[in-house]
């Protein structure tokens, strides 16, 4: 029993929680804004979750990007999704 329990420990030890991002898609609308489809996956201890996510990125005149999440379109991907890690809006 002893060593059950051991190994029960040491599987839950090494298992650990992995936090992960797919891109699944990219565009270029315009010359100036780059859209970013991704899954967000959160695996933990005895569950996993993942939520789709959008970013809009806008070139700024140094080339850099400043992007922000799509928060009304994320809510509308992952609305009934009963693993998303987030509530679905209302």
């Amino acid at each position: 029993m002893k060593r059950l329990l051991l190994a029960a420990g040491a599987l839950l030890a090494l298992s650990g929680c992995v936090n992960a991002k797919f891109v699944t898609a990219r565009t270029w609308v315009g010359g100036d804004t780059l859209y970013v489809a991704y899954t967000d996956w959160n695996k933990g201890v005895f569950s996993s979750t993942y939520d789709a996510k959008v970013l809009r990125c806008n070139r700024q005149p140094n080339n850099a990007l400043t992007c922000t999440d799509e928060a009304q379109l994320n809510a509308m991907l992952n609305e009934g999704n009963t693993d998303a890690s987030a509530p679905a809006a209302k």
